[in-house]
């Protein structure tokens, strides 16, 4: 009886730690998730807050909006992201920072991670002229 025990004990261990990253990985998409949808709720509300902001300036009054999140985190990851890459200083930007993009692209990058490459052997950033020309004449 005890060498069944010792038997039936591993492969409860094995499904144990799977389940266990299986659910760590449901909890990360359902966090996820309700960050994008909420993100997408607050973006999607800005164009009717401007109409009222302008309205109540015209008529004299104060407006006063309260928001929810500031995407202040997201903003500093793009900063990062964008003096990493050396496109820029990592102070100001360019673009427009879209916090469920940001969202998105951040739970694709930590669920589906793409292996780490050598810069020396890349050759998609290469400008040399004696690359082999793909498409005819």
């Amino acid at each position: 009886a005890p060498n069944r025990q010792k038997a039936s004990r591993k492969p409860k261990t094995k499904k144990k730690n799977r389940d266990r990253a299986n659910g760590m990985l449901w909890r990360y998409f359902w966090g996820a998730h309700q960050r994008f949808f909420k993100d997408l709720c607050v973006a999607a509300k800005v164009p009717a807050v401007i109409e009222q902001v302008e309205t109540a300036l015209a008529e004299g009054k104060c407006a006063v909006v309260g928001l929810q999140s500031t995407g202040e985190a997201r903003t500093s990851d793009a900063l990062d992201d964008d003096k990493a890459s050396g496109q820029g200083d990592g102070v100001t930007l360019d673009d427009f920072v879209s916090a469920p993009r940001a969202t998105f692209e951040k739970f694709v990058k930590k669920l589906f991670p793409l292996p780490e490459t050598d810069d020396d052997d890349d050759d998609l950033d290469d400008d040399d002229d004696d690359d082999a020309d793909v498409g005819g004449p």
